[in-house]
């Protein structure tokens, strides 16, 4: 999911990620930086935090990973759950409040939150959920629009877009591999960026 709205219950975030997923028309291809990030890893346990309908959930299962995906949104879910048996694939779908769901005791390997963009005070708390799904030793990706994708992309209040110093911020106290601006063209011959991080549990 990309966006400013809150992902939690009583602020009609499921109505209106409804409305946006209902027509079936965002990306099918994975996020770029997951494919250049995570090929070659070993497959195991994946959580898509946020999935929407599913493109790197699929992409991930594809590859042998076995994946969960939580979406407030039951419209997303259902075109993901759609997606993976045509494709003879298997997910494991969630419907919950991204600010308050707890992830199953055994951990993941892999979480990935990509083009999630809660508001400032909300950043903390949303990353600290979704570091808390990570197994010991597990590593999260993180994936979002830059403050260079104003004008361009994504949410266009600054507040809901991120830099290297917000992200490092928002995972203070989780061990940071990387914190990067990664340059993507997001219209013809214009170019934006997005904020990549890969930080690893302790264990």
């Amino acid at each position: 999911m990309a966006g400013g709205r809150p992902f939690g219950p009583g602020s009609g975030a499921a109505s209106y990620w409804d409305q946006r997923f209902a027509p079936g028309d965002w990306p099918r291809q994975p996020e770029p930086s997951l494919v250049e990030v995570v090929s070659g890893w070993d497959p195991a346990r994946a959580l898509d935090f946020g999935c929407g309908p599913g493109r790197n959930a699929l992409w991930l299962a594809a590859r042998g990973w076995r994946v969960t995906g939580v979406d407030v949104s039951p419209v997303a879910l259902e075109q993901a759950r759609s997606r993976a048996q045509e494709k003879g694939l298997e997910l494991d779908l969630e419907l919950s409040d991204l600010y308050s769901w707890r992830p199953p005791e055994a951990g993941f390997q892999l979480v990935l939150v990509a083009n999630m963009q809660p508001p400032p005070r909300r950043r903390r708390r949303l990353y600290s959920v979704a570091v808390s799904a990570l197994a010991p030793g597990g590593r999260l990706l993180l994936i979002g629009h830059h403050l260079d994708d104003q004008g361009l992309d994504g949410p266009q209040d600054p507040r809901l877009l991120l830099s290297e110093e917000k992200v490092r911020r928002a995972l203070a106290g989780i061990e940071l591999e990387w914190v990067r601006r990664v340059p993507r063209e997001r219209l013809p011959g214009r170019m934006g960026a997005e904020v990549t991080a890969l930080a690893r549990a302790s264990g």
